[in-house]
Order: structure tokens, then C-alpha cells, then sequence
């Protein structure tokens, strides 16, 4: 099991795109409840890929209300093109290890080492080229990913599960073409991986490296 409860803990949340935090929404709320600090950094709002009729702008303040819904008070949202990140690496890692140097984590979430999407994937490799003294720890995104390996499992509060479908309802412009994720889709795999935890939810991460915070 995985759990964030010290004070001391700094998470830094890095998103290939700014509605991703849903995935890892649950951690985020129990470890914010808890006293963590948490910053989160979206690197592109898709505004390119946003369905018709919606302001290119729209994400952003779906995002905003996302993280305010979580608790979350520190929060940027960068201006990276989506499916561009493997030709703007370098951009990335920068602006990766700006935030690092300013927020000085104790703990970083990225994709999970399996997330196929280019943009992911990217973000994966930087974070783990450059955070070698902190926690790192992978979120599953399963419409990306052919093949699933958490080795962890954090259980989250009934609180923090209802407010990772609070998160996923802000984002309107996404839900209307989202394929696989929806409301039930988010309960219904919590409350999978929460059997298997001993818990009523849970939410499945995969452990890339870091001194162990388990308990």
C-alpha cells in the first residue's frame, strides 16, 4: 500500500494534458485532506483537439475547477501542443525542472512507464531522467495503455472517490468524446482495485523509484 499523511511530503502532479489529474484524482484529494502540499502542472490543454463549439479556452477553466474541487491551490497549465511532446523534449525536461527547483517535491506522479500515448511517454522519461532523490510514482491511464502493471495500490476515502467524478464532470469538453472514461467507468475500476486492497476503493499506480513512503 501506498499513503501520503506527513506534513513534510511536497507532491508535484506533472500532466501530459491538463484533464489527466482525473486518474489520480483520489490520491491527490486524501493527500491534500492530509496536509500535503500538492502542485500541479499541466502541460497542454489539447486545444487543438477540443470538440466543436467549445472556446479553445474552455479547458483551462475546467481545469482550474478541477483542482479547486480537489484542494489543490498551486496550479499552472502550460501552452505545449498536443501529440508534439517527442519534438519538444528539451522544453519539456525545462520546464519539468523549473518546477522541481521551485517546489522542491518530495514526491512526483507521471504517466505509468507503460502509457503509449507519445505525449506520456515523454513526460515519463523526462521525470524519471530528472528526479533521482525523489518518490516517483506512475498513474494508470487505460485507454493508453495495452498493458497494465501496477504494483501498487493507495486506497482513497469515499470523499476523495466522489471527487474524482466531481473532477472528470468538470470537464465537459471531454467527457462528450471520451470513449472508455466516464463516471461509472471511474467507480466501477475503484471499487475493483479497492477488493483487491481490503478497502471500498482504490486506485492502481505504478512504484518507479524513491526512498519507500509504504505502509
Amino acid at each position: 500500500m501506498l499513503s501520503f499523511t506527513d506534513e513534510s511530503d511536497r507532491m508535484l502532479v506533472v500532466l501530459p494534458h491538463l484533464d489527466d489529474e482525473v486518474h489520480c484524482a483520489g490520491l491527490i484529494f486524501d493527500a491534500v485532506r492530509n496536509g500535503v502540499k500538492v502542485f500541479v502542472v499541466g502541460l497542454s490543454a489539447c486545444e487543438e483537439s477540443l470538440p466543436r463549439g467549445y472556446d479553445r479556452s474552455v479547458i483551462v477553466e475546467e481545469f482550474r475547477q478541477s483542482c479547486e474541487l480537489l484542494g489543490v491551490e498551486e496550479h499552472i497549465s502550460c501552452k505545449m501542443k498536443v501529440r508534439n511532446f517527442p519534438e519538444n523534449r528539451q522544453e519539456i525536461l525545462n520546464i519539468i525542472r523549473t518546477q522541481v527547483n521551485y517546489f522542491k517535491p518530495t514526491v512526483v506522479l507521471c504517466p505509468a512507464s507503460t502509457d503509449n500515448h507519445q505525449d506520456h511517454k515523454v513526460v515519463y522519461e523526462e521525470v524519471t531522467r530528472l528526479c533521482k532523490s525523489q518518490v516517483v510514482v506512475g498513474y494508470i491511464h487505460v485507454p493508453n495503455m495495452r498493458e497494465i502493471r501496477p504494483n501498487v495500490l493507495v486506497r482513497i476515502t469515499t470523499d476523495a472517490m466522489k471527487t474524482k467524478v466531481g473532477c472528470w464532470q468538470r470537464y465537459r469538453s471531454q467527457n462528450e468524446k471520451s470513449g472508455i472514461i466516464d463516471s461509472a467507468f471511474l467507480i466501477t475500476s475503484c471499487e475493483y482495485w479497492g477488493r483487491i486492497a481490503g478497502a471500498e476503493y482504490a486506485e492502481p499506480y505504478e512504484w518507479i523509484g524513491g526512498v519507500s513512503y509504504a505502509v
